[in-house]
């Protein structure tokens, strides 16, 4: 997927269009929304909780990348900061849920307007049962608060599949179901990967996990393309000048780098011809010169014998 996303944004030879492509990683513990790209506060030994305006973290760290490996590189970061524990069902248990966003914009630098998308990457944490997970204390707490936000964002996914999903109320319960509003159920297209598990142990996880999948599946949106939004800002209008010249001036050396390469690689060419044929010419001589070697030597045999 993103090396489709990078293929179009790196060829786009268009002077008077920008793409930028930017990474953010968040996770929900206990319904505070985290930042995995800040460090712990070492007083509260806890990541600062962020705010949610608009379906959006506010001040969420969110990175330019370039390519695929930039992607894997925050990716990775962003895993190695997750809130794990282990339990009696696993070692490295998810104590979060984790959201991973692509964000796209495409810039028309002539019409000064940009067009936004965004691509959500959920990790839901699994539900627990205590019984089984031997949770107490803390792990419990983290528990209760993962099976709450699971139930909450059931109830948006049922109330979505009946079509009745319009008011902004049903998202306000829990932070995973606001910070998801436009994914479910906004201009969007959205996509239920489940892991069940073949267990006689595990039937009711995953008999749940099959009844949410099923009724994701009923949602149906009216996905519509985004449209450019004016960009007003004098600093944006500004960058976007100096931008544009930018551009145009990386245009004309690459221009006149391809013409340069062109007449290199042809006097390249011509050189090794050269090489090739000054080569050739000097074994000649030197055949011809061993040739007039033997035949004098022979020569000169015969006039030896004669006088004797």
């Amino acid at each position: 997927m993103t090396d489709s996303i990078f293929e179009i944004a790196n060829s786009n030879y268009n002077q008077n269009i920008e793409y930028q492509v930017s990474f953010s990683m968040a996770e929900i513990y206990n319904e505070k929304v985290h930042d995995l790209f800040t460090e712990i506060n070492s007083k509260k030994n806890e990541r600062t909780a962020l705010k949610i305006e608009n379906c959006k973290a506010k001040n969420l760290s969110c990175f330019p990348v370039r390519n695929s490996n930039d992607i894997a590189h925050y990716l990775e970061k962003g895993y190695k900061n997750r809130s794990i524990a282990s339990t009696n069902m696993n070692e490295y248990s998810s104590r979060a849920h984790t959201i991973a966003t692509i964000y796209l914009a495409q810039i028309n630098t002539t019409e000064k307007s940009t067009m936004k998308s965004q691509i959500h990457i959920v990790d839901l944490a699994g539900s627990e049962r205590a019984a089984k997970t031997g949770a107490e204390g803390t792990r419990l707490e983290e528990g209760g608060k993962i099976n709450r936000s699971l139930m909450h964002l059931g109830m948006v996914i049922r109330e979505l599949a009946k079509q009745r999903g319009t008011e902004s109320h049903i998202y306000r319960n829990s932070n995973l179901t606001m910070l998801l509003k436009d994914s479910l159920g906004g201009n969007s297209k959205t996509v239920m990967v489940a892991t069940v598990s073949p267990l006689d142990q595990h039937l009711e996880e995953t008999k749940s996990t099959l009844q949410y999948a099923f009724e994701a599946s009923r949602i149906k949106n009216r996905c519509e393309k985004n449209k450019f939004e004016a960009l007003l800002s004098p600093e944006v209008e500004a960058l976007i000048g100096q931008l544009e010249g930018t551009k145009a001036q990386l245009n004309k050396v690459t221009q006149e780098k391809l013409e340069k390469d062109d007449i290199i690689k042809q006097l390249k060419s011509e050189i090794e011809r050269l090489r090739r044929e000054l080569q050739e010419t000097l074994n000649g001589s030197k055949v011809s010169t061993f040739k007039n070697i033997v035949i004098s030597s022979i020569l000169k045999q015969y006039f030896w014998a004669g006088l004797k």
